[in-house]
């Protein structure tokens, strides 16, 4: 994904972990509420930086977008909850995805 001013995001390093609740959220006004059934979370703390959780806990503040999901996943691997994603498992969700948006768009 791309998106003017974003840090550009593969699908397969974002995967999300099998038995992981991450709350993604644009800012900390909601970002507590949210971050209750969260095990951790990725929060935007000001321009072009973002807040990361383990539960409600900040664990690392400011953290530059472009760096974000490589420190989001540093602190999943630390606390000992990330899985690799199987490609395969990957190919066939992203083929599925596809499916369905061909069909949506069918006359």
């Amino acid at each position: 994904m791309r998106w003017p001013g974003r840090a550009s995001v593969e699908p397969a390093r974002t995967a999300r972990p099998t038995g992981v609740k991450i709350a993604v959220m644009g800012c900390i006004v909601i970002g507590p509420g949210e971050l209750a059934d969260a095990d951790f979370g990725y929060v935007g703390g000001a321009p072009g930086k973002v807040n990361l959780f383990k539960g409600k806990e900040c664990v690392e503040r400011a953290v530059r977008t472009e760096l974000a999901v490589d420190k989001l996943v540093a602190l999943i691997q630390r606390e000992g909850a990330w899985r690799e994603p199987e490609s395969s498992r990957i190919s066939e969700s992203v083929s599925r995805r596809r499916r369905e948006i061909a069909v949506k768009k069918r006359p």
